[in-house]
């Protein structure tokens, strides 16, 4: 499973029980996000800014605010990444052969053809992969899916919305995508071995960078950053298929996390 941050509470296996999760951590354009599962309104972040994840199954998305997770859209976490950048720690060690933690940042909420906000699920959700049938189609841009044996980020963008904002067809393979087998630096390896660059058995702390144009309104590439000790590997993605992210990543995309058991 891929974990985001650091586990503040007692350490147990939570391979599979995402609700089971306690206190976790992110930095979101250098500002301290604290992520916590929970009906209580009144606990303190510790300096931090505090958010909720909430969600169902294996799928868990931000809110602001728990008390409007369920009815507003409003309340849904978002932030401008345009020229930004994200710090996290992820481990790895339960996403074997077969398993597959997930980190996108979505262009939320969902919409109906009418424009009207689509939330059957009780969380406005959507993705690249969704039905343009029940209005849960929209651009996604995976930060990460990975397991011990590779890692992909994959932008997945969408022709352009109706005027309400619906979106019709979307592109589920992406483009200008890392995948760390094929793009790592020569001699640098990303593996369950003590001997690879990147040795997925332990923790990996990772920076994701969305580089902007020079006037800070165009998406033109974003860098990966995995770093363990004095061990990185750090790979920029260059091309025109990115700038359609650029008002989404300015005006705000949900942060989602998942984790599905199949192969990569």
């Amino acid at each position: 499973m891929v974990m985001i941050g650091q586990n503040v509470a007692e350490e147990s296996d939570i391979y599979g029980q995402w609700p089971q999760f306690a206190d976790w951590c992110m930095h979101v354009n250098d500002r301290l996000v604290i992520m916590k599962v929970t009906s209580e309104n009144d606990w303190n972040p510790g300096g931090g800014e505090r958010v909720w994840m909430s969600g169902m199954e294996s799928s868990y998305l931000i809110f602001e605010d728990y008390n409007t997770v369920e009815r507003e859209a409003r309340a849904l976490y978002m932030q401008d990444m345009l020229g930004g950048r994200m710090n996290f720690t992820v481990n790895l060690t339960k996403e074997y052969c077969g398993c597959m933690g997930k980190v996108s940042l979505l262009a939320m909420p969902a919409r109906y053809e009418n424009g009207d906000l689509r939330n059957t699920d009780g969380f406005f959700g959507c993705d690249a992969a969704g039905s343009k049938d029940q209005g849960v189609l929209c651009p996604e841009f995976t930060l990460l899916e990975a397991n011990m044996y590779g890692w992909r980020t994959i932008p997945r963008g969408c022709d352009a919305p109706n005027e309400y904002g619906f979106y019709s067809k979307c592109d589920v393979e992406g483009d200008v995508a890392f995948d760390v087998l094929e793009d790592a630096p020569e001699g640098k390896t990303f593996g369950p071995d003590s001997d690879n660059t990147i040795d997925t058995t332990l923790p990996i702390d990772v920076q994701i960078d969305f580089n902007a144009s020079e006037d800070g309104e165009t998406l033109t590439g974003y860098t990966v950053t995995m770093t363990q000790g004095d061990n990185s590997i750090s790979v920029t993605k260059q091309g025109e298929y990115l700038a359609q992210f650029s008002k989404l990543l300015k005006e705000g995309m949900v942060f989602n996390l998942s984790h599905n058991n199949q192969n990569t």
